[in-house]
C-alpha cells in the first residue's frame, strides 16, 4: 500500500483532471481571471528585487567587516527577530539557486563574474567551517555566526539535512565547472573533496533518531532530513563515477542511500492519508499532535524526483495542508484581490503546520508563510511541467497562478517579502493603528470639541439658572475661555477625553475591520452597505464601553468650567464625585444616545472614507496599501463632512442627556421637548465648532491610521 501511494508518473498521467486532488473543494470553477498580464508583471518585478536582495546576503571580501566572505546571512534582521547568522541549510539553498542562474543565456557576463566570485567565496566560507574544531555537533551544526565562528549559545542540534544540502550545492558548482572547463577536472576533484567530507559524516548519522527538523522544534527521524540525506548520496556517487574515483566512495554511498528509500515509504500514514513530518519523536515540541507539515512539500519540491513530486502520496498530502489551512486562517476569507488594477483569484494562504504558535518572534500563534504558499504555486507549476501540453497541465498552471496572486497580495508594494503574514486579516494591527490615531487626533482637535460641547450646554434653562456663562458663538466662547482661563483652559478635560478616545478609535477600528472582512463577499468586494453595517457595529460596541464613560466626565468637566465657582479639581476628583453620587451607572448616562450617535457617525464615516477610497484607487494608480498622506486626508476630510450633517442630532441629544442638569426620561423625550422648545434647528446647534473638528479629526484620524499601517505592515 505504502509503494503504491509513493506512485510514479505514469500513474499520475492516468488521473482525471482536477478530482485527482480534490481540488474543486479549494477552487472556483472558473479562475482563468488570475492568469493575466498583471500577475506575470508583478512576478518579473518580484523576480528582479528577490535576485538583487539575495545577492546582498552574500558576504563578500570587500563588505562587512562583521562578516567572512562567503557566509550567506539568513536576513540582515538583527533583532525581532535576529536572523543574522549563516545557516548550513539555508546556505546551501540560496547557493543551489544562483548555480541555476549561471544557465541563463541572457545573464550579463559581468554579473556571471560576480556569481561565481560569490560560489568560490562560499566553497572556501565551507572549507573553513569544516576545519573548525570543538563543535559539539561537529558538522551537524545548524548555524554559525558571519563572521564564521561557531555559535555556542543553545540550539536545536544536530541537524543533519544541513551537510546533505551543502553536499549537494557544491557538487551542482562542480557539475557547472566541469561544463565550463573543457574536459579539465581538477577544480571538480578539488570540490568533490569537500562533498565527501559532508557525505561521509551523512552515511554515519542518517539514521540516528534525536536529529532536529528543519523548523528546529521536533526530533526523531524527519522525512525532509532522510530525502535530503538520499538524494545527495545518490548524486555524489554519480559524480564519484563522473570524476573516476576509485576509492568505493561511490558504492557506499549508493548503498546509503539505499538503505535510506527502504525507510521513506513508512512516512506513508494510512490512517490520515497523508505523508507524515516526523517518525519516532524522541522530543521537542509536544503539541504536534496532527505530524501533517508543509516541509513534507518542500522535500518532494527540493530533493524529490519526478516520481515523488507527481505521486499520489504528495498530492494526498499538499491537498490535506490546503483544506487545513483554507478553514484555519480568517484571512483565506477572502478569494480576490487587486494587482495593478486587475481583480485576480487567490487561493489559500498556507502556513507551517496547524498546531504552530511561532509568529516570528515569540509565541503568539503560527501564521501564513510566503514560503510555503509560494511552494504550493512551484508544485503546481513543476505538476505542469510533467503533464505536457493539454486541459490538465493549462489547469494546474491556472491554480498556481491563483497562489502567487495570495504572495502578491501580502506583498510589500516596494516587493519586501515577510516570513508570515497575519493570519487574522492585520487585527493587532488595526487596534495598535487605530490607538495611534485616535490618540493623536484627540490631542489635535480637543479645542473646538470644547467649544461644541459648551454651545450645546448653555440652551438649558438649568444651565442659565445655575449661572452659566451664555456665549453668543463659537469665536466668543474661545476668546472668553482664553481670556478667563489662559490656553489651559482650552483643554480642560482632556485626560479622559484623550484616553477615551485612543481607545475608543482602537476599539472602532479593530471592530470594523474584523466585521468588515466577515461581511466580504467570497470575490473578497464589500458593498456600501455592508461598511455601513460594519460602521454601525463598530460604533455602537465603542459608544457602549469606551465613549460613554469618558464623555460623561468630559461633559461634567466642561459644565462645571462654566459655572461661576468650579466644583471639581481634576478628572480624578470629577470621577470620584460621580461614583459617589450616581454609582457605576453615573458613568454610563446617557449611554443609549452614546450607542446611537457613535454608531451613526461611524455607519456613515467608515462608509464615506470606504467608498470615496475605493472610487479613487479605481480612477488611479495608488497602491491600497501605501496611500500617500495626501490622499488619505483629503478623503478623511470629505467623510468628516459627510458625518456631521448626518448625526448632528444624536450628538445634541447625547449631549443633554449627559449633562447634569439633564431633564429627561429617554432620549425619544429629549429630542421631542428639545425641538418643541427650541425648533428644529437646535438638532444641529453646534454644528459649525463640530463640522470643523470631525473634518480635521477624521482626516487626521484616517490618515494617521493609514501611515502607521504601513510601517506595521
Amino acid at each position: 500500500m505504502r509503494q503504491h501511494m509513493f506512485g510514479d508518473v505514469a500513474e499520475m498521467h492516468a488521473l482525471d483532471m482536477p478530482n485527482a486532488w480534490g481540488a474543486e473543494a479549494l477552487f472556483p470553477a472558473n479562475i482563468h481571471r488570475a492568469a493575466t498580464q498583471a500577475l506575470e508583471s508583478w512576478i518579473t518585478a518580484q523576480d528582479a528585487f528577490s535576485r538583487k536582495h539575495i545577492l546582498n546576503n552574500f558576504a563578500s571580501s570587500d563588505g562587512n567587516g562583521d562578516a567572512r566572505a562567503g557566509a550567506i546571512c539568513a536576513s540582515p534582521s538583527r533583532k525581532h527577530p535576529d536572523y543574522y547568522y549563516a545557516w548550513t541549510r539555508d546556505s546551501a539553498l540560496v547557493v543551489l539557486e544562483v548555480i541555476a542562474w549561471l544557465d541563463d543565456n541572457k545573464l550579463d557576463y559581468m554579473l556571471k563574474d560576480e556569481l561565481k566570485q560569490r560560489l568560490d567565496d562560499y566553497v572556501e566560507f565551507t572549507r573553513h567551517l569544516q576545519g573548525l574544531k570543538n563543535l559539539k555537533y561537529g558538522l551537524g551544526e545548524a548555524k554559525f555566526h558571519m563572521d564564521g565562528t561557531a555559535f555556542r549559545a543553545p540550539w536545536c542540534n544536530a541537524q543533519t539535512d544541513g551537510p546533505a544540502l551543502r553536499a549537494r550545492a557544491i557538487l551542482a558548482y562542480a557539475q557547472h565547472v566541469i561544463k565550463q572547463a573543457n574536459g579539465d577536472t581538477t577544480r571538480a576533484h578539488e570540490l568533490f573533496a569537500l562533498v565527501c567530507t559532508d557525505l561521509d559524516y551523512v552515511t554515519k548519522v542518517w539514521m540516528h533518531p534525536g536529529n532536529c527538523d528543519i523548523w528546529e522544534e521536533s526530533r526523531g527521524m524527519h522525512f525532509y532530513t532522510l530525502l535530503a540525506q538520499k538524494t545527495a548520496l545518490e548524486e555524489g556517487a554519480r559524480m564519484a563515477h563522473t570524476l573516476d574515483v576509485d576509492n568505493g566512495v561511490a558504492h557506499v554511498y549508493e548503498r546509503a542511500a539505499q538503505e535510506i528509500a527502504h525507510k521513506l515509504p513508512e512516512f506513508w500514514d494510512v490512517d490520515h492519508g497523508y505523508i507524515v513530518a516526523t517518525l519516532n519523536k524522541t522530543g521537542g515540541i509536544q503539541t504536534k499532535n496532527s505530524n501533517l507539515d508543509a516541509q513534507v512539500l518542500l522535500a518532494a519540491l527540493h530533493h524529490g524526483t519526478p516520481k515523488l513530486l507527481t505521486s499520489r502520496a504528495v498530492a494526498a498530502t499538499v491537498n490535506r495542508l490546503v483544506h487545513v489551512f483554507d478553514r484555519l486562517y480568517v484571512v483565506n476569507h477572502v478569494q480576490r484581490t487587486k494587482i495593478d488594477g486587475q481583480w485576480v483569484d487567490v487561493a489559500a494562504a498556507v502556513g507551517r503546520y496547524p498546531e504552530d504558535v511561532y509568529d516570528g518572534d515569540g509565541s503568539r500563534g503560527g501564521n501564513p508563510w510566503s514560503l510555503l504558499t509560494s511552494s504550493v504555486a512551484e508544485y503546481h507549476y513543476r505538476l505542469a511541467v510533467h503533464m505536457g501540453n493539454g486541459p490538465l497541465a493549462q489547469y494546474l498552471v491556472q491554480v498556481g497562478d491563483t497562489y502567487m496572486a495570495r504572495v502578491a497580495r501580502h506583498t510589500d508594494a516596494d516587493h519586501t517579502m515577510r516570513e508570515q503574514w497575519d493570519k487574522s486579516s492585520g487585527a493587532a494591527h488595526s487596534l495598535i493603528a487605530g490607538t495611534v490615531a485616535g490618540a493623536v487626533e484627540g490631542a489635535v482637535t480637543y479645542p473646538t470639541e470644547l467649544v461644541k460641547t459648551k454651545m450645546q450646554l448653555q440652551g438649558s434653562q438649568q444651565y442659565i439658572a445655575q449661572g452659566g456663562h451664555v456665549y453668543t458663538g463659537p469665536i466668543d466662547c474661545v476668546s472668553t475661555t482664553y481670556r478667563t482661563q489662559g490656553i489651559r483652559g482650552l483643554y480642560r478635560g482632556l485626560p479622559p477625553m484623550l484616553i477615551g478616545n485612543a481607545a475608543k478609535a482602537g476599539v472602532r477600528f479593530l471592530t470594523y475591520d474584523t466585521v468588515k472582512e466577515q461581511l466580504r463577499a467570497k470575490d473578497g468586494t464589500l458593498s456600501t452597505t455592508r461598511m455601513m453595517v460594519a460602521g454601525l457595529c463598530a460604533g455602537v460596541i465603542e459608544g457602549g464601553t469606551v465613549v460613554a464613560p469618558s464623555e460623561v466626565i468630559k461633559t461634567r468637566l466642561i459644565h462645571d468650567q462654566c459655572m461661576p465657582n468650579s466644583q471639581f479639581r481634576g478628572t480624578l476628583d470629577c470621577i470620584r464625585s460621580v461614583m459617589q453620587t450616581d454609582g457605576v451607572r453615573g458613568l454610563y448616562r446617557g449611554v443609549g444616545p452614546v450607542m446611537m450617535r457613535q454608531g451613526a457617525n461611524s455607519c456613515v464615516r467608515f462608509a464615506a472614507y470606504d467608498s470615496l477610497k475605493q472610487l479613487m484607487l479605481n480612477r488611479t494608480r495608488v497602491d491600497a496599501k501605501n496611500i500617500p498622506f495626501a490622499y488619505s486626508f483629503g478623503l478623511g476630510m470629505a467623510a468628516g463632512i459627510i458625518t456631521v450633517y448626518s448625526t448632528m442630532p444624536f450628538d445634541v441629544v447625547k449631549t443633554r442627556m449627559q449633562s447634569p442638569a439633564a431633564e429627561y426620561s429617554s432620549s425619544v423625550q429629549c429630542a421631542l421637548r428639545v425641538t418643541k422648545s427650541e425648533g428644529v434647528r437646535v438638532l444641529w446647534k453646534g454644528a459649525t465648532p463640530r463640522l470643523t473638528r470631525l473634518m480635521f479629526s477624521g482626516a487626521i484620524v484616517f490618515a494617521t491610521y493609514e501611515q502607521v499601517m504601513k510601517v506595521l505592515r
